[in-house]
């Protein structure tokens, strides 16, 4: 099992080109390269649609190397962008069943399994019945 001298989580814009600025103030006292793990971002991020809000995680080695994990964008910000491109809060099931496989794929790579996706779809569901959007056939 690795040994991390610090694991920082982070909060990046995806397709932000300035992002090892934001980056210098959190990570620049582990002594880390930012220009590598700028690239290292970018690579990651590179499947997302840009200006989504990801969840990242750098993990620190003590010899001032890392491990990065970009975590699929969370189900309220995808709900926020599809309301304001439809300019009302209504959403169709296929819409539901659409994003639930996007974050899906954005979070591991591969198309998720039927299981996994009904999973999914039941809990975007069980959001969407407590924020103010609609949910129309």
């Amino acid at each position: 099992m690795k040994k991390y001298s610090s694991i920082i989580n982070l909060r990046l814009v995806s397709g932000d080109k300035s992002v090892t600025g934001k980056l210098g103030p959190s990570l620049g006292q582990f002594g880390l390269n930012l220009r590598e793990v700028g690239n290292a971002y970018a690579d990651k991020s590179i499947s997302f649609k840009p200006g989504l809000e990801l969840k990242v995680r750098v993990k620190v080695l003590p010899d001032r190397t890392f491990e990065m994990a970009v975590g699929a964008p969370a189900y309220s910000r995808l709900l926020e962008k599809i309301v304001l491109l439809n300019k009302k809060p209504i959403l169709t099931i296929t819409q539901v069943y659409e994003l639930a496989k996007y974050r899906l794929y954005s979070s591991n790579g591969h198309f998720p399994t039927e299981c996994l996706l009904k999973s999914e779809v039941k809990s975007l569901l069980g959001m969407i019945s407590t924020s103010k959007v609609l949910l129309v056939k």
